[in-house]
C-alpha cells in the first residue's frame, strides 16, 4: 500500500508499507518519506502518529482482503481509497457498511483496472505508454530489477513474482 499523506494537517509526501526491515528499506529507496513495517509497527497508530491524527489523503491499496478495511480506518476527511488489485482476494463482507460509517467524512472509494483503460481509452494507454517507453530510455524513472531470467526459466521467475521476496521488477531475456 502506498499512502499519500499528511502531517499535522499539510501535505507532507508518502508514506510506504512493507512487510519486514528489507522491504522497509526498498521502500525508502523508491521515495518514500516515511515508511512502516506492518510486520512490526501498530499500522493505524504511526499514520496517527505521523499525520498529526488526521489521516492520509489517499490510499492506493494493491492487494485488497482485509488490508482495504485498515487502510479505510487511515483516510482523512476527503480522503481517497483506490483499490487496484486483489491479491489477497476481495474485500470482507463487511467493508461496504465500514465505508459507509464514513459517511460523514466524505471519503471515497475508487477502482481501477488497467485493463479497463486499455479497452475503453486506447489512445490514452497508447500516449501514456509513450511517455513511459520514452522515459525509460533515457533513464529518468530507471525501473528497480529485482532479478533476471532467459526464456527457458520462466518457471523460476513466475514463481519468485508469486512470493513475497519481490522488490522491483522480474524480467525475462529474450535472445535474438
Amino acid at each position: 500500500t502506498i499512502l499519500l499523506g499528511q502531517r499535522h494537517g499539510r501535505h507532507e509526501g508518502h508514506l510506504g508499507l512493507a512487510g519486514g526491515a528489507q522491504k522497509a528499506s526498498f521502500v525508502r529507496s523508491q521515495g518514500a518519506d516515511e515508511v512502516i513495517d506492518y510486520q512490526v509497527e501498530p499500522v493505524i497508530d504511526r499514520v496517527k502518529e505521523i499525520t498529526g491524527g488526521v489521516g492520509v489523503n489517499a490510499s492506493l491499496n494493491s492487494v485488497s482482503g482485509e488490508t482495504l478495511t485498515r487502510d479505510l480506518e487511515l483516510l482523512a476527511p476527503f480522503g481517497r481509497l483506490v483499490l487496484f488489485g486483489m491479491a489477497m482476494g476481495p474485500p470482507p463482507a463487511d467493508f461496504m457498511m465500514k465505508f459507509l460509517s464514513r459517511f460523514g467524512d466524505s471519503v471515497s472509494f475508487h477502482t481501477f483496472s488497467f485493463g479497463t483503460v486499455a479497452m475503453h481509452r486506447p489512445y490514452e494507454v497508447a500516449r501514456l505508454l509513450g511517455n513511459l517507453m520514452t522515459m525509460l530510455s533515457e533513464g529518468t524513472i530507471p525501473p528497480p530489477i529485482c532479478a533476471a531470467y532467459d526464456l527457458q526459466d520462466v518457471a523460476q521467475g513466475h514463481e519468485l513474482l508469486e512470493s513475497p521476496k519481490v522488490m522491483g521488477k522480474v524480467i525475462l531475456k529474450v535472445q535474438g
